[in-house]
């Protein structure tokens, strides 16, 4: 008879490690989503004043250039930060007018330098423009992150007046000579919607191996020209090729990957921050809210800059704690009650993710609601004429 094989400790060790770490990875999340959420519910309730007017952009004067164009982005690789920055001021025109506002989502802002290295020697000789002067950038402690859009809220501390303002995202890069083609093509949008509240806004291609010659000379126009309604009741808007460059010409949608226009927009018509995890949704109600205040949307007619591709997957997303769904499902139900869509989706889990929903629902709601200049039904018509909206009822035929 065969001796019972004994079973070494290692093997167990090897069981119950697994476990032990899966439980207390568990309740360290849950101690973060509680965390998460009662630091969130603290500052909205710190803050959430219907009376008090939230923070834009100031139009006061800095003494800066007549033409000056005030950038703004975010990023979230050291790599990527550096690599926009030189292709920002390699490729412009006028560089000594190009003015960056970023905000750095890096990990450690001490150890990762987002100025471009080449920078170095040309700011060591007198005679040449150091971009370093035109660069502001901010790093932020917030423990959320939600993207570009909050990004382009939270640069509004770093503008200085300038007369122009350039949403991008970090993935862009621009054709040779990009502020004097936007500014030229803002001046003849400008002629044709005869008066200047006009944006510009254009998809961005998508490139991988383009050389900075072929983007220069590329041809490629997308434009968006098509919409679906989605589940929840707004509308999902797509890009397709569009033909060869024919000038400015009138659209009715804009997005922050690539949104130009004077400064007094971002006064007038402020990013939403309350609109967070958010992509094609948040878009939709910024060009409603343009739209509905008396701004005309134009594309330029030709790609002024480009999307760089693959897009890798943005780190600091791993620090963000569970409570991102509550922002999300909150920032829908805002997006569905200041644009008059009738579907709520989203069941009320607890108390506390009822307050937490309902604070950033209706928070500084009146400041971020659409304009008054024209009504919102005329800019779903004028989504319909300009856009081709797919019939949900010609669903799987």
């Amino acid at each position: 008879m065969n001796a019972k094989k004994k079973t070494s400790p290692l093997h167990y060790t090897c069981i119950l490690l697994p476990i032990a770490l899966g439980i207390a990875f568990y309740f360290f999340n849950l101690d973060k989503e509680q965390n998460g959420f009662e630091n969130a519910l603290s500052d909205m309730e710190n803050i959430h004043r219907e009376d008090q007017r939230p923070d834009v952009f100031s139009t006061k004067e800095s003494g800066t250039a007549k033409q000056s164009i005030f950038v703004s982005f975010s990023s979230y690789y050291n790599q990527d930060c550096s690599q926009i920055l030189e292709n920002i001021y390699k490729t412009a025109s006028k560089p000594e007018n190009v003015f960056v506002g970023m905000i750095a989502f890096i990990a450690d802002p001490q150890k990762e330098d987002c100025m471009p290295r080449s920078w170095t020697s040309v700011c060591q000789n007198e005679m040449q423009f150091c971009p370093r002067a035109n660069v502001r950038v901010h790093t932020p402690t917030k423990a959320i992150y939600s993207g570009p859009s909050d990004a382009h809220h939270m640069s509004r501390d770093l503008y200085r007046g300038e007369k122009y303002t350039l949403l991008i995202h970090d993935n862009t890069s621009f054709v040779r000579g990009w502020d004097d083609v936007l500014i030229e093509r803002y001046d003849r949008a400008s002629q044709i919607a005869k008066h200047d509240q006009v944006v510009l806004s254009h998809p961005l291609p998508r490139w991988l191996m383009y050389t900075q010659q072929e983007m220069d000379i590329s041809d490629e126009v997308r434009s968006w020209n098509r919409a679906k309604l989605n589940d929840f009741d707004y509308f999902d808007i797509y890009d397709e090729h569009l033909s060869a460059d024919n000038g400015p010409f009138e659209h009715c949608y804009a997005s922050d990957s690539f949104l130009f226009a004077p400064s007094e927009l971002l006064q007038m018509v402020p990013r939403d921050p309350n609109i967070q995890f958010l992509l094609h949704g948040g878009d939709l109600l910024y060009s409603a809210r343009i739209w509905t205040s008396g701004w005309d949307i134009y594309h330029p007619g030709k790609s002024i800059a480009f999307r760089k591709c693959p897009y890798r997957e943005a780190k600091s997303w791993s620090y963000v704690d569970r409570s991102w769904k509550a922002l999300r499902k909150s920032s829908i139900n805002r997006l569905q009650r200041i644009l008059a869509r009738n579907k709520t989706v989203f069941p009320i889990h607890d108390e506390q993710e009822k307050l937490y929903m309902g604070l950033l629902t209706t928070r500084h709601i009146a400041w971020y609601s659409t304009g008054t200049q024209r009504s919102l039904e005329s800019y779903w018509e004028k989504l319909r004429v300009k856009i081709l909206v797919e019939d949900p009822s010609d669903k799987g035929n």
